[in-house]
């Protein structure tokens, strides 16, 4: 899943050499945070959101641990 969160992430982007995920436990829940440079962080939103809620859709479906709880955030590097 990281890897192909993180393939879908570079594609999108100016600056694919910027871009990581990073994934951690918190309270039981699973977070997974994508890294990006500041000049694409609009790129990964995309208009409206769209672009950030289909890649957390993506996750979410691809999850192997439905139990956890899964939580999908965009970071600016």
């Amino acid at each position: 899943m990281k890897a192909l969160l993180e393939h879908c992430v570079k594609r999108l982007v100016d600056h694919p050499d910027q871009v990581t995920i990073t994934e951690r436990n918190d309270e039981g829940k699973r977070i997974v945070d994508v890294h990006v440079g500041p000049h694409d962080l609009g790129r990964v939103i995309g208009s409206e959101g769209r672009t950030f809620r289909a890649l957390r859709s993506l996750v979410q479906i691809l999850s192997n641990d439905a139990t956890a709880d899964l939580v999908v955030d965009i970071v600016e590097q």
